[in-house]
C-alpha cells in the first residue's frame, strides 16, 4: 500500500500516511495504546 493513512471525522489522525509492505505470510503488529494498530488492520481489511 502506498501513502495508507486514516483522518477520523473529527480530524484526529489515526493511520498518518504510511507506505506498507507486507512480504511475509506472518507478520505481528505491535505498538502502544492509541498508536493506530486496528485502524492499519480495519485498512488492510478494508473495513
Amino acid at each position: 500500500m502506498d501513502q495508507a493513512g486514516h483522518t477520523y471525522d473529527d480530524g484526529h489522525v489515526g493511520l498518518a500516511p504510511t507506505d506498507i509492505t507486507i512480504s511475509e505470510l506472518r507478520v505481528a503488529v505491535i505498538g502502544l495504546n492509541g498508536a493506530g494498530k486496528s485502524t492499519l488492520l480495519g485498512l488492510l481489511d478494508g473495513s
